[in-house]
């Protein structure tokens, strides 16, 4: 009798995205490997887009919300995050930091800082929008790892809206804590108090089993009004001590000289990762680039996708709100620079606003 014939074996090589067909008869011993690639359209371009949208919706696929997690997103942010959260690839080191730090301290503070652009806010906003399929924190009192279920409560300072003050944050904050966990208080529901905080955060962490943590998010502390506090305070009077599986993480800029609470607290200076910035750099323009619309401008400018890359990449400084100009003026077709090689110039969009947030304009060309 003859050997049955072993029987292809459809696998996803990007996780969930289905992209590929393996199609070899053997998994070992075989000289060649025999794949067939998943085509959305008969055209190129399309293809390539929808293989990049495919690998970003894998990243979470394989890996669910976790159970009863919740999240807590005032309407006034809503839309930011939103925002803020699309196109979002990579920073895996970060997601890795911040797990780490939830699965190794009771509670705590942990400190996001980086230069204007590096992405801070987007983090958080990811985090949000994700609902933490991105992070899972084990407990470490649970005998079976089962995965911690994690509240996570959010405010986002604004300076140019007016957003980022004391009294505007302690009312979020009372509105957001006693919604979660319908907390009794005695003060005026318009109105948010130093004193409550810290009582509200030990009422919320009364409630909380061994396996579940409260997550506050602060992000931009640096745009913070400091005129209506005293002089040497924590920044939005945060508690020096925290409640069990109570934990903040905190976004500001590098160099900030802000008074924050001192007790298990950690910074996560993003600038000390420059391997891991530069590989999310050019996650991120490959992501982007995919787009139809930026391949059609980068054949139109006789640029190779390597070379388009690279120079964006070496020209951004790992810098992502440059990016995200620079992306925004090839949608609309403008604003040219020359680089110039040994053998030949070439047309580079460059954003209209560098990575220190002043204008720029690149010589006519002729």
């Amino acid at each position: 009798a003859l050997p049955r014939p072993a029987q292809k074996k459809r696998v996803s090589v990007t996780r969930n995205s289905e992209s590929f067909e393996d199609c070899r008869t053997k998994k070992q011993g075989v000289p060649q490997w025999h794949f067939k690639l998943r085509l959305w359209s008969k055209d190129i371009e399309p293809n390539i887009q929808a293989y990049w949208e495919a690998v970003k919706t894998a990243q979470y696929a394989s890996e669910p919300p976790l159970p009863q997690s919740s999240v807590s997103i005032p309407g006034e942010f809503q839309s930011l995050v939103n925002y803020k959260s699309q196109d979002f690839v990579g920073r895996g080191f970060v997601f890795k930091e911040i797990q780490t730090f939830l699965q190794t301290q009771p509670n705590g503070y942990l400190v996001l800082q980086a230069d204007p652009g590096a992405g801070k806010s987007s983090i958080l906003a990811e985090l949000l929008a994700k609902k933490y399929s991105s992070i899972k924190v084990q407990s470490q009192n649970e005998t079976d790892n089962a995965p911690s279920i994690c509240t996570y409560l959010s405010y986002f300072n604004n300076q140019n809206q007016g957003i980022n003050k004391v009294d505007q944050f302690l009312r979020s904050m009372r509105s957001q804590l006693c919604q979660q966990y319908s907390l009794f208080s005695s003060t005026p529901t318009d109105r948010g108090t130093i004193e409550e905080f810290p009582d509200l955060l030990q009422q919320a962490s009364d409630q909380l089993s061994p396996n579940e943590k409260l997550i506050i998010v602060i992000d931009a502390l640096d745009e913070i009004d400091l005129s209506t506090q005293p002089s040497g305070s924590n920044i939005f009077y945060l508690p020096d001590y925290l409640p069990d599986n109570v934990y903040f993480i905190l976004t500001q800029r590098r160099l900030s000289d802000l008074k924050l609470p001192y007790i298990n607290r950690r910074t996560l200076d993003l600038s000390k990762y420059p391997t891991e910035n530069h590989a999310d750099i050019k996650t991120y323009i490959h992501f982007i680039t995919q787009r139809p619309h930026f391949i059609e401008w980068r054949k139109k400018q006789n640029l190779t996708d390597d070379q388009f890359l690279e120079t964006l990449a070496i020209k951004s400084e790992d810098n992502f709100m440059y990016l995200h100009c620079v992306f925004h003026d090839i949608k609309k077709w403008s604003l040219f620079i020359t680089t110039r090689t040994p053998s030949r110039s070439t047309g580079i969009l460059c954003s209209p606003l560098g990575t220190n947030g002043h204008e720029q304009r690149p010589p006519t060309q002729k």
